[in-house]
């Protein structure tokens, strides 16, 4: 079995969606998720890159289980 790759210089960068309130009941949303997590080799460096998934958290809202992105991370 090969040995996984490791990198000495790596730049973290976490994306987390552009909005704070939830739409439905304007609570401040949180983390949930971790939707993607990768290693990105460029000409400039590397990159980790985390995708966070944020959720509203109170039990109340019709949209706690909607999972609110960044659309940076997207493109």
């Amino acid at each position: 079995m090969k040995k996984a790759k490791t990198y000495d210089n790596v730049t973290n960068r976490f994306y987390r969606p552009e909005i704070y309130k939830c739409l439905e009941c304007h609570e401040t949303i949180k983390r949930a998720v971790t939707i993607t997590e990768r290693t990105v080799v460029t000409l400039d460096g590397i990159l980790k890159v985390t995708h966070g998934g944020y959720r509203c958290k109170n039990p109340e809202c019709a949209a706690k289980d909607r999972t609110y992105r960044s659309a940076a991370a997207r493109a």
